[in-house]
């Protein structure tokens, strides 16, 4: 509470003490909110009024004093200055993390205290919305999504009015990728009890009235330039008059997705015949070339005509009359007892393994290396011999430490060879705690500001500080996750679970390992369901 009082301000020297000319200084351990200076010049006297936090000045005027000191005539401010020490407003407020104060996010549990000054103000605005609202993660109430256990009670505001209808199931919905108004109208929350999905399907209702949706679509189905075969009949407006101009082209078209007509790509069966205009002409091309290559193939495996000399040969359709796989599959000439199905990999760049052979080239010379004693037959994948990147597989003598690309890192890390398999991670500003090794330098030096803080800490699972409490690191020697489990040890310091995430955050955890008392029924997720 502020105190209004004049013994808790501080004296205010008149002008007999105005001897001293330099800028007011405020010395000395002041723990006090200032909320407001104001300074100005007035004929005779100069006013400061200083509003300070609950703590009396006067048993501590020995030692933390105020003065003020003007001269006449001139325009003067009370200047107060600490150190480091001296600008903590909240000196009983005991939490690990006190930079999270202010910071524009309410944190509950032994932030959100009158010591902290309710997080610094951040939760100012929740209290007084919601007083008795308990929950772990404030921030989520009234975000939009609509969060059960604690949050969807009355004392949050049923979720701050995320869960305003208490019979629509809103867990399915949002499982599925929706929410309650959010400007697009879905057949599972097109219902009373979902106050038909919040008005967003309301329009939608009345124009299309006998329309029924399907498949959990949504309105931007209908009328969005795209032909729908769901929404092509008359109660639906064929689509909103998305069809209307295939059902103009082509009335006796039946197939499953009427917007696969036209759209670029040839595809066979029902599509690819003259009701349906050989696939609005996709098929066009391909069936003039190769006529008879749909009836030669004898498989029930699905068959792309776009594949049809991509470059790639495709087995099924080697034949004739598919053209040899649109001669993706034709023989190479200077190769011709190569596998047909990897002849255009010979000559890439890089070296194939199953084409490392005389009958290929030795794939086209991708092979054949400056170095006989690399094993070639590892050459294939990510690892490329003098790509620019130090190679593990390849930092040895035979390869010629890759080609050199491993020159640097042997120098800078000499010791380091046998811990690391992908060198990029070292020095590139995050702390790997699988290189925080003094052979590796620490993880070339991003791991230097970690140790200092947690010295005997050993890390699992992610990352100190991230925001997100992991029970591997809630350890004294972590600092209780750098700060991220503080909350969760206040609240439920008797609760182990492998993911304390997963407490409080709106979705119930059935097992038993989260829905029991030292847990809080899950952080209250699972208070409507036992």
């Amino acid at each position: 509470m502020m105190q209004n009082s004049s013994s808790s301000l501080p004296h205010v020297m008149n002008d007999n003490h105005h001897s001293n000319k330099s800028s007011p200084v405020c010395n000395g351990k002041f723990f006090a909110l200032l909320i407001a200076i104001n300074c100005f010049v007035a004929a005779i006297t100069k006013t400061v009024i200083v509003s300070i936090h609950d703590e009396s000045i006067a048993s501590k005027e020995q030692k933390h004093r105020s003065v003020l000191q003007a001269a006449d005539g001139e325009d003067t401010c009370c200047v107060c200055t600490s150190s480091s020490d001296d600008n903590n407003p909240y000196p009983n407020c005991d939490v690990p993390n006190p930079h999270l104060l202010g910071n524009g996010i309410c944190s509950a549990g032994p932030y959100n205290t009158q010591e902290c000054g309710f997080d610094g103000g951040d939760c100012d605005a929740f209290n007084s919305e919601y007083p008795n609202c308990d929950v772990l993660n404030p921030e989520l109430v009234g975000n939009g999504d609509c969060d059960d256990g604690k949050y969807n009670t009355e004392e949050c505001g049923f979720d701050g009015g995320d869960c305003r209808y208490p019979n629509c199931n809103v867990v399915v919905i949002a499982y599925l990728g929706y929410s309650l108004g959010d400007s697009i109208c879905n057949s599972l929350a097109n219902t009373e009890e979902c106050g038909f999905d919040d008005g967003d399907c309301i329009e939608f209702n009345r124009e299309y009235p006998n329309c029924a949706m399907f498949e959990h679509p949504t309105i931007s189905s209908v009328g969005d330039g795209v032909c729908d075969t769901s929404y092509n009949n008359e109660e639906c407006g064929y689509d909103s008059g998305d069809c209307e101009a295939i059902n103009s082209l082509y009335p006796n078209c039946k197939v499953p997705f009427l917007k696969a007509i036209g759209n670029g790509e040839c595809d066979i069966g029902v599509y690819n015949t003259e009701d349906c205009g050989f696939d609005g002409g996709d098929c066009t091309e391909f069936n003039t070339l190769y006529p008879d290559c749909t009836d030669s193939l004898s498989f029930d495996d699905e068959f792309y005509p776009d594949e049809v000399g991509d470059d790639l040969c495709d087995i099924m359709q080697n034949t004739t009359e598919c053209g040899y796989d649109g001669g993706d599959c034709l023989p190479n000439p200077m190769y011709p007892d190569c596998d047909i199905e990897l002849v255009h990999d010979i000559g890439d760049g890089r070296c194939d393994s199953d084409l490392n052979n005389s009958e290929c080239g030795f794939d086209g010379g991708d092979c054949v290396i400056k170095y006989p004693n690399c094993n070639a037959n590892t050459l294939t994948g990510s690892g490329v011999l003098g790509n620019g990147l130090c190679d593990t597989m390849f930092n040895n003598e035979d390869c010629n430490f890759d080609d050199g690309d491993c020159v640097e890192f042997n120098l800078e890390y000499p010791t380091c060879k046998g811990f690391i398999s992908n060198t990029s991670r070292l020095g590139d500003g995050i702390c790997h705690h699988s290189l925080n090794l003094e052979q590796c330098n620490f993880d070339g030096g991003d791991c230097a500001d970690y140790n200092t803080r947690y010295p005997n800490c050993v890390a699992f699972g992610g990352d100190i500080g991230d925001g997100r409490c992991e029970s591997e690191n809630n350890t004294p020697e972590c600092r209780f996750d750098g700060g991220d489990c503080d909350v969760f040890n206040s609240l439920y310091p008797n609760c182990n679970v492998s993911n304390p995430s997963f407490i409080g955050n709106g979705r119930c955890d059935t097992t038993e390992e989260y829905n029991n008392a030292e847990c809080g029924y899950d952080g209250g997720d699972c208070d409507n369901i036992n």
